[in-house]
């Protein structure tokens, strides 16, 4: 005699009908047809998974949540090596003055110290940029030709 294979769709409906325990499980077994083992191993299975169905969400947020976190900490490391680069390589070539002129004193995210301190600017020279920085935006707003 073959086993008789039971669908997931009838082990969900017999494991609720045995969960509301409207019925006994005998009375279940003969109504669908199984055995009564069947019918309580359903339920119990049913019962242990119900938690994990009420927790899905949850479950998926924080995997939203730590693969936004990775592709962040990701960025954050790629915009570092980028500043890196830019600091390192691409200023160290210009001279003093030169590194003063790339200040922008009108620039809304970057103060004049922290563009110094990308430029590899210290000390005296953060100094001597700011003034360029002023100088350079007062010959912009009042049109008129450099002191210097």
């Amino acid at each position: 005699m073959k086993r008789k294979r039971s669908s997931e769709e009838f082990k969900a409906r017999v494991a609720a009908e045995a969960i509301k325990g409207q019925k006994t499980a005998a009375e279940l077994a003969s109504e669908y047809d199984a055995h009564v083992s069947q019918i309580n191993t359903s339920k119990k299975q049913a019962l242990e998974a119900l938690p994990e169905v009420f927790g899905r969400d949850e479950a998926r947020e924080e995997a939203q949540r730590e693969a936004e976190r990775d592709r962040l900490y990701q960025q954050i490391g790629k915009l570092q090596v980028e500043v890196d680069w830019l600091t390192k390589d691409r200023t160290s070539r210009l001279t003093v003055a030169e590194k003063c002129r790339c200040i922008e004193p009108s620039h809304r995210r970057l103060s004049i110290a922290r563009q110094c301190a990308l430029l590899g600017l210290h000390g005296r020279a953060i100094a001597i940029a700011g003034a360029w920085a002023q100088a350079r935006a007062t010959i912009f707003q009042t049109g008129s030709s450099p002191p210097f």
